[in-house]
């Protein structure tokens, strides 16, 4: 099997990375069905993506990507932090949440933004191991 290749995340990913959320999102609906129907996965990214100060990472594999990880500061009255919201990730495999954070997180750290917090669907398997029975669960990343 090809190594997974981690990259920062850019512009060019914008379409893989809708793949992705669509698919998640999906899942999610399947499992919550009154969540409300999204059109446009590719805004969706592109709004978590334009936010000031955004950064991220991507995972690809033999060409096709399969993960992507997003996050970007809120206000200070969160400390030091950066936010990953819904739209800020998804990936077909639990492997490589793990991989896209620790690449990401590397850069986070570095500017001092030490709190991380991720937004993730209750009832994805894949991306949440504290799975719940509903809405999305605030998850707060360990401190260096």
């Amino acid at each position: 099997m090809p190594a997974l290749e981690i990259q920062p995340f850019a512009e060019e990913h914008l379409d893989d990375a809708a793949a992705l959320l669509a698919e998640r999102h999906l899942r999610h609906r399947a499992a919550e069905p009154l969540l409300p129907q999204i059109d446009d996965f590719r805004a969706e990214i592109e709004e978590a993506w334009s936010r000031d100060d955004s950064s991220g990472a991507v995972a690809i594999r033999d060409g096709t990507t399969l993960g992507y990880l997003i996050g970007a500061p809120r206000d200070s009255s969160w400390g030091a932090n950066i936010w990953v919201e819904l739209a800020g990730h998804a990936v077909e495999d639990p492997e490589v949440v793990r991989d896209l954070y620790a690449a990401a997180s590397e850069r986070w750290v570095a500017e001092g933004r030490t709190c991380h917090y991720a937004l993730v669907p209750a009832t994805d398997a894949i991306t949440n191991p504290t799975r719940s029975t509903s809405g999305a669960t605030p998850m707060r990343g360990p401190r260096p």
